[in-house]
């Protein structure tokens, strides 16, 4: 068996940064080799190269030139352009939902959306996909919240397996004790090229400054600092402040993060880098606009079926858990410092070290195959190509 894993394209620190995780152990601790394709200049692929990992690469442009076998088992997490070019290959193959919306929104049919405002037809095929792939075993999911969302699309119960977020336990670091540090220190790990990941950096801000005269800074982990700027400028000052950290990962970014943070806030795999920090971490939640003012947080520890983040909306209310200033007062308490960091460790060991979810995703029977993807995918029916050529 060789893991496959397609459309490989991000140039920077991010979500593929399991793919780099997954290859690299499977390698070292399985000899299984990998296959990516997609983009020579990809953070997954250029980091692997630097660490001397063993994998083979194809990218878009030579893909024909790969030829994989029966046993190969190919990962999805999403549609892309250029999955017409996949589906006609052999080999099994594992959707993994990572983001609900990337599978729930499979199929987007652009026409439909202007022409009648709906999604009706897009969605009909999407939920003949989700089902026929659950019955072959070849959906999975990244945590229980995206099991509920896509379970909510379909408006059935499907049970689906999950495999949650993977990360290198191997370095991580001991639990932190409490000092005292002046202002105190949050950190934050996020792209910038996303509304839905500098939203809730904006709520937390104005969090912190209900609590003055206690002065905050808050370091953010990013590729780039102007778009956090231009939605956080009118909120800095008076008791807190910014500092952009750019480029730092692995081992590099949580010995930054252990030595200078005080708490760490993040969702997905960057709340992960606070536990392997050894810093107690608060999970926040995605929203494409601002959080509610009635928002309430939770550690990391206390999240249910391996969720790191659930996108909410501007309106919802109920939430459950403490407000801002409950957990900056518990982490002036030492004791509750020390236990807080300590669970937080220890459910990232205990849920997501890689070479658990290696062998998940090596040990998990499946009877789909791309034929199920592009059954239901008419973006890759070759009717659809010709006709994509034309109208270009």
């Amino acid at each position: 068996m060789r893991f496959v894993f397609p459309n490989v394209f991000y140039e920077r620190p991010g979500g593929e940064n399991l793919v780099y995780e997954i290859v690299k152990a499977a390698f070292n601790s399985k000899h299984v080799e990998s296959v990516i394709l997609g983009n020579p200049r990809s953070f997954a692929v250029q980091r692997l190269k630097k660490d001397n990992i063993p994998f083979r690469f194809y990218s878009n442009e030579d893909i024909r030139e790969f030829v994989p076998s029966c046993s190969d088992r190919f990962i999805h997490t999403h549609n892309y352009d250029g999955l017409s070019d996949i589906v006609g290959m052999p080999g099994s193959c594992l959707v993994w939902g990572i983001l609900a919306p990337q599978i729930t929104g499979w199929n987007r049919f652009g026409f439909e959306k202007r022409i009648t405002g709906q999604n009706r037809v897009a969605n009909w095929f999407t939920e003949r996909l989700i089902h026929r792939l659950s019955k072959n075993s070849g959906l999975i999911s990244m945590d229980g919240d995206t099991s509920d969302a896509i379970d909510a699309f379909i408006g059935k119960h499907l049970d689906l397996p999950i495999i949650p977020i993977p990360v290198d336990t191997t370095s991580i670091l001991p639990a932190k004790q409490r000092a005292e540090t002046l202002p105190m220190v949050l950190s934050y790990i996020g792209r910038s090229d996303d509304i839905w990941k500098i939203k809730p950096v904006k709520k937390v801000v104005r969090d912190l400054h209900g609590l003055a005269p206690k002065q905050f800074r808050i370091d953010i982990y990013t590729d780039r600092e102007s778009p956090f700027v231009e939605e956080l400028n009118t909120l800095i000052g008076n008791n807190v402040s910014l500092e952009f950290h750019i480029g730092y990962y692995g081992p590099t970014l949580r010995e930054r993060i252990a030595g200078h943070s005080t708490l760490h806030f993040s969702m997905g795999t960057a709340a992960l880098e606070g536990g392997l920090s050894g810093v107690p971490t608060l999970l926040v939640d995605p929203s494409i606009g601002d959080v509610p003012e009635c928002y309430r947080y939770k550690w990391l520890f206390q999240s249910q079926r391996c969720s790191l983040g659930r996108f909410i909306g501007q309106a919802e209310t109920g939430f459950i858990g403490m407000e801002m200033r409950d957990v900056i007062a518990s982490m002036d308490d030492p004791d509750q410092y020390r236990e807080v960091a300590q669970k937080t460790q220890d459910y990232v060991v205990n849920n997501h070290g890689v070479a658990s979810v290696v062998d998940r995703l090596i040990c998990h029977k499946t009877t789909a195959t791309h034929a199920d993807l592009r059954r239901y995918t008419p973006a890759t029916w070759k009717i659809a190509t010709k006709m994509g050529k034309f109208l270009r």
